[in-house]
């Protein structure tokens, strides 16, 4: 028999120090050994963000998260006002603003979209909801009936005469049209597979959608069921279609559709209608498509360095009020790229550096003077507001970042700084292909070099920390106070731990 190593997995830093949590280097260490340290200012609230919209005079942030909304005063940096959903939660993408800033409007999680009043005092208050349903034939195909999912909506945008919403549908592959003045749905318009973001023309005629899981299926196509939607794979089982759908919406019916990179999702239209960028979190990419001859331009990779593997996670994006700078979330390496948008056709589009962000970015937003960075994750699972005797993973702590636009000089600092506390060094390190006729090690220096072992038994414990289980084991860096499954009552675990390896 060959050589075995047995692992439990329990999530421990591969190294003794640094621990998770307050770093000694100021900010925090998350899991990924990254270190948290945003540029500007943030502010901390409990839940997970997901999306924001300034209001027109700049003095109102309105964020919408896992729970509600949050209103933070600009001038202050404070929170004004938290507004829960009535019912359910957020869903991952979706807020607009009137622009008298009177009217707010979310999606929620299963099958609504709220309509919320805001006073002169800019208080908020819902008003009104809208109910798009699910498809049902679909839920009752693949969810029992306990479990159904509504139609999940998302991104959602006004038209110009503020009349009419259009809203994505995830689940229904759809672009809902919503009356706004009635209250209810004019028409679902189909789509590719879940749309995820919308933008209107400037004129109102065409929508933009990007549909995060691609075109519809074809015949000969490997498809995997997604929410009961046969979704185009590659041979691993992932996703392997992005696309733009173009709408018409005199004809309320798709014309067009244009490939992109994969998982398409934020969306950011240029002022005058004639340029549409397209945020591909699963290819590390900015797409740029001229809207007039439904083309893409141009793509931009956007990681913190071209030899760097998969994993920036390119997922929002907003244009600077001078139209010819793009920042661009990149939630795998909890920074913000800053692109320089080229002419057409002309001077291609280049990074010019990154922003320090929270942890996985999700939303951004500008106006002439700052950046509006909403953090999904924040600083973590540590709000120690609603924490008792110990953490857990539903300890979510978002937040929200507001940083000036910087000169070249802060830019350049803050660029060094995203590549230290994302670990690009230590990434790229690890990349490095082997070098022929290296020893066997168990743990390999290189990839590609030969390893000691040859089999490995992977054991997974869900919904347990290293510290709930081994944290009182001496010889780890763990925290005894957070050891809850001591070894008197897992004995197993802290048997294989002390045979094979302590992870």
């Amino acid at each position: 028999m060959g050589n075995f190593l047995v692992l439990v997995a329990m999530s421990l830093p591969l190294h003794a120090e640094p621990k998770v949590g307050d770093s000694a280097e100021g900010g925090t260490m998350v899991p990924t050994q990254q270190l948290i340290r945003p540029a500007g200012r943030s502010i901390e609230f409990s839940g997970r963000p997901v999306d924001l919209v300034s209001s027109a005079d700049h003095k109102s942030i309105f964020v919408k998260d896992n729970r509600g909304i949050v209103v933070i005063d600009a001038a202050s940096w404070a929170i004004r006002q938290e507004v829960k959903f009535p019912t359910d939660g957020g869903s991952m993408h979706g807020i607009a603003l009137s622009r008298d800033g009177r009217r707010l409007f979310a999606t929620g999680s299963r099958s609504i979209v709220w309509e919320g009043a805001i006073a002169e005092d800019g208080k908020l208050k819902w008003s009104r909801s809208t109910v798009i349903p699910g498809i049902e034939e679909i839920q009752k195909t693949v969810m029992p009936a306990a479990k159904r999912r509504g139609s999940y909506p998302c991104g959602l945008a006004l038209s110009p005469d503020e009349k009419s919403a259009f809203v994505c549908l995830s689940v229904n592959n759809t672009l809902a049209v919503v009356d706004l003045d009635g209250g209810k749905v004019l028409a679902e318009i189909p789509v590719g597979v879940a749309p995820f973001a919308v933008a209107i023309s400037p004129d109102g005629s065409t929508a933009y959608v990007s549909n995060w899981g691609g075109r519809r299926a074809k015949q000969a196509d490997r498809t995997a069921l997604s929410a009961g939607t046969p979704t185009v794979i590659d041979e691993r089982g992932i996703a392997s279609s992005g696309t733009v759908g173009v709408v018409d919406l005199q004809q309320r019916r798709q014309v067009a559709e244009i490939a992109v990179g994969l998982h398409p999702g934020g969306l950011a239209l240029s002022r005058d209608g004639s340029t549409l960028y397209v945020a591909n979190a699963n290819s590390d990419t900015v797409s740029v498509i001229d809207t007039a001859g439904r083309r893409v331009r141009e793509t931009i990779a956007v990681r913190p360095d071209p030899a760097l593997p998969f994993g920036s996670a390119s997922n929002a994006l907003a244009l600077g009020e001078d139209q010819k700078t793009l920042y661009v979330a990149n939630g795998g390496n909890n920074a913000v790229a800053v692109v320089e948008t080229g002419a057409p056709d002309d001077q291609p589009s280049h990074v010019a550096g990154f922003i320090p962000a929270g942890w996985y970015p999700g939303a951004v937003a500008c106006d002439e003077n700052r950046v509006l960075i909403v953090n999904v994750k924040g600083i973590g699972s540590r709000d120690e507001a609603r924490m008792k005797g110990g953490w857990n993973s539903r300890l979510f702590r978002g937040s929200v970042t507001q940083v000036d636009r910087p000169d070249a000089p802060t830019l350049a600092r803050y660029t060094e700084q995203v590549r230290v506390d994302a670990r690009v060094p230590e990434s790229l390190a690890a990349a490095e292909r082997g070098e022929p006729g290296m020893p066997a090690l168990a743990v390999p220096r290189r990839v590609g070099e030969p390893s000691a072992i040859q089999h490995v038994i992977y054991v997974i414990k869900e919904n347990r920390t290293y510290d709930q289980v081994f944290g009182d084991v001496k010889e780890g860096n763990g925290d005894p106070n957070l050891c809850i499954f001591p070894e008197r009552t897992t004995p197993n675990h802290h048997k294989l731990a002390r045979e094979f390896v302590l992870l």
